[in-house]
């Protein structure tokens, strides 16, 4: 038998060890796996809500605008000269020109009221229009619409624009804003302090696992086993506790966005929804987490194994 076969009987020996550790702790290993799920359920909702939220966020964006209106004295030419000097700037993403005819048909189409639409009729008739001329300004970011809008009140424009107006999504941008850093720093901030009990947890696990066994470790010492032959069961222990925490995260993932999203939708998130966005990220979230639950659980049990090898 050479030393490659050797090895990999070895190695196979060491891996149904660990496996068998793993499940005869019961209780412990229960108590294990759901402290390291938890961490990484709450990493993941993280994730998935400060993704959603950004969605959120950069549909509202694209939906701010600031609107100057012209008085009806303008000259159409005039509105285009200005339109093209805004054009250039660099903060501006994109400028629209809405005569006068376009609002008023616009504002029809969108209202259903018989008293204004009578008014808007008899305003027609009387060949007068009540709403102005305008340009519908895009900015490139949202903090670029303050600038805009102190530029469009500059001397040269007052005889110009009548009014300059911000669209009421402008105000939202800041409060979601605010709630996804919150999100942000609450999940990551709980993650860290549950990775760091499920550390804990491992780490005990795994020493009282070692406890329970002191005495056949020591009679492998004895008859010459190396460290690594003594550790390996224990890393792979911590192992298939990463493992099995990875498998139930994904679960409670899928269970949690698949039954709660229609209530997150209709409150917090419009037309995105939770349970597409866990889809759509799923190869992403299972290797992260299954990345992370494993080495979590390595390394625990590692930190475990040493201290017990230098005791």
């Amino acid at each position: 038998m050479n030393r490659i076969t050797t090895r990999f009987i070895k190695l196979g020996r060491t891996l149904r060890e660990g496996f068998r550790n793993f499940h005869r702790d019961g209780w412990l290993s229960f108590a294990t796996v759901s402290v390291m799920t938890l961490s990484l359920y709450i990493i993941a909702m993280t994730f998935l809500l400060v993704t959603a939220g950004g969605a959120l966020l950069k549909n509202i964006q694209d939906n701010v605008s600031i609107s100057a209106y012209f008085y009806p004295s303008v000259a159409e030419s005039r509105i285009l000269d200005i339109k093209k000097e805004l054009e250039d700037i660099v903060e501006i993403k994109s400028v629209v020109y809405i005569s006068r005819e376009d609002a008023l048909k616009e504002f029809k189409e969108s209202t259903s009221d018989p008293l204004i639409l009578s008014a808007l009729d008899e305003f027609e008739k009387e060949g007068d229009n009540p709403l102005l001329a305008s340009l519908v300004i895009k900015a490139t970011a949202p903090e670029h619409y303050e600038d805009i809008a102190k530029l469009l009140s500059l001397p040269k424009y007052a005889d110009d624009i009548s009014e300059v107006n911000f669209s009421k999504n402008q105000g939202v941008i800041g409060q979601l804003s605010h709630i996804i850093n919150v999100t942000r720093t609450l999940g990551m901030t709980l993650g860290a302090i549950f990775i760091a009990i499920a550390v804990l947890v491992v780490y005990n696990t795994v020493r009282i696992t070692m406890f329970a066994r002191r005495q056949e470790f020591e009679i492998m010492r004895l008859v010459g086993a190396s460290n690594l032959y003594v550790r390996l069961p224990s890393l792979y222990e911590g192992f298939f506790y990463g493992v099995a925490a990875a498998f139930m995260t994904l679960i409670l993932l899928a269970l949690t966005t698949y039954f709660l999203a229609p209530i997150a939708e209709g409150v917090a998130f419009g037309n995105i929804s939770l349970f597409t966005l866990f889809v759509h990220y799923l190869g992403h979230i299972a290797v992260t987490i299954f990345f992370i639950g494993t080495l979590l659980g390595m390394i625990s049990s590692a930190i475990a194994i040493r201290r017990y090898l230098k005791a």
